[in-house]
């Protein structure tokens, strides 16, 4: 059943992947120039500049937000609003693995703050949070005439207003004190994926060691019409440790796998999740209907407990001394944005040599990318947000709904050990 869901360790993967812990076969990252203007007196969507070519003048390199200098455009100044237009070409589509039968979704991994979206001249959605990542379901907006796909992007990001969650991003025209330059719009990969009509949309892992298992979530797109069958499987170093069939009837369900492999004994030790040895389980899950497979996606999960005693901190029911370090995510020439998914890596592994066992991530949620270095090099994180600087309602809406979702996104990461 392994063998059927998976032939590829999602824990070995290079790291380019945007969203490790869910991983199929087929995406396509759109890192590259797309066009770009701002809007300070907000006419764009009065004037359609979501059909219309003629505003994009100036080119930006995506991820990079357009304050820094790797986006080509470095400006710093105050920009209420700005604007994006990304060709799609069929070889994206066919990289994506999109076919007759199946759905496109085009991932957003952050837009600072409010956006909303066009393809082909229709809206496909908006999306309020600058830190958490989205997607939507692009497929009704494709039109079949057209040999190139355009995707429109209105970001709305007000520098000065001080409900936003903008963490350590200044509201200053001129940086000031230990505030740093914005991140305004796109600041992380955008990239397809196509997925059946029903599919994965959500997977989590939570492992139960005292009673040798996985606790876990697989969470559709929706509901299915009717039951559809999952296999998981949970292996360690190519040897599958516990499996699962069970059938499928709602969005969301809740799956315990037994590991019976793994033992309270002296091979427990083997499996668990330490700085010092991150050991990674991998995991597969597939999706049937009428015997044949919809949906198949690679994870990994770290066998580990967090807890709490007289002594603090506990890691898998030992005391854990933390050697921390104020991790500020900030790089000069791309502001929020790692240059590069290397310097991930080896910021990560700077953080180690340097003695380190765990990171606070200060007023900013780190790019999964970063977590699955953090995952598998053995550092633990301490996870937070960004935050507002005047409270409200508003402003408490705003942090609250997004908190909520980057912890659902980020839950399975073994390396955050506290949020």
């Amino acid at each position: 059943v392994y063998k059927r869901q998976t032939t590829q360790r999602a824990s070995q993967q290079d790291g380019h992947y945007p969203r490790p812990t869910l991983v199929r076969d087929h995406a396509v990252l759109l890192d590259r120039e797309a066009g770009f203007a701002f809007d300070d007196d907000l006419v764009g969507i009065d004037e359609h500049w979501y059909s219309d070519p003629a505003p994009f003048e100036c080119t930006i390199q995506l991820p990079f937000p357009p304050e820094s200098e790797l986006s080509g455009i470095g400006d710093t100044g105050h920009h209420r609003c700005c604007w994006y237009r990304l060709e799609l070409t069929q070889e994206d589509l066919d990289g994506a693995g999109y076919a007759p039968g199946r759905r496109l979704l085009l991932h957003f991994g952050a837009v600072d703050h409010r956006c909303t979206v066009w393809v082909d001249g229709q809206q496909v959605g908006s999306h309020v949070g600058g830190q958490a990542p989205f997607a939507f379901d692009i497929n009704h907006a494709l039109d079949p005439e057209l040999q190139k796909h355009v995707v429109s992007v209105r970001a709305i990001d007000d520098p000065v207003d001080g409900r936003q969650p903008r963490g350590k991003q200044d509201w200053l025209p001129e940086t000031h004190a230990i505030w740093y330059e914005r991140s305004s719009g796109i600041w992380r990969t955008v990239w397809l994926e196509s997925v059946a009509p029903v599919h994965c949309e959500r997977l989590v892992w939570r492992p139960d060691i005292s009673a040798g298992q996985v606790r876990g979530i697989i969470e559709l797109n929706r509901r299915p019409h009717q039951a559809i069958e999952a296999e998981v499987a949970i292996a360690f170093d190519g040897e599958v440790l516990g499996t699962l069939s069970t059938r499928l009837v709602d969005q969301t369900t809740e799956i315990v796998v037994p590991l019976t492999r793994v033992t309270s004994g002296v091979d427990l030790e083997n499996f668990l999740w330490w700085p010092h040895r991150p050991s990674l389980m991998d995991a597969g899950l597939a999706l049937l209907d009428s015997d044949q497979v919809i949906d198949r996606v690679r994870s990994y999960l770290g066998y580990r407990e967090v807890g709490i005693s007289e002594a603090g901190i506990t890691l898998n029911a030992v005391p854990f001394e933390l050697r921390s370090v104020l991790e500020q995510g900030y790089w000069k020439q791309s502001c929020y944005t790692p240059p590069s998914v290397t310097a991930m890596r080896e910021e990560v592994e700077l953080m180690l040599d340097l003695g380190f066992n765990s990171a606070r991530i200060h007023q900013k949620v780190e790019d999964p990318r970063f977590c699955f270095f953090a995952d598998t090099l053995g550092l633990t994180l301490w996870s937070e947000t960004a935050a507002a600087y005047t409270f409200d309602s508003q402003a408490v809406a705003w942090l609250t709904q997004e908190w909520v979702d980057l912890v659902r996104a980020y839950e399975s990461h073994p390396s955050i050990i506290a949020w």
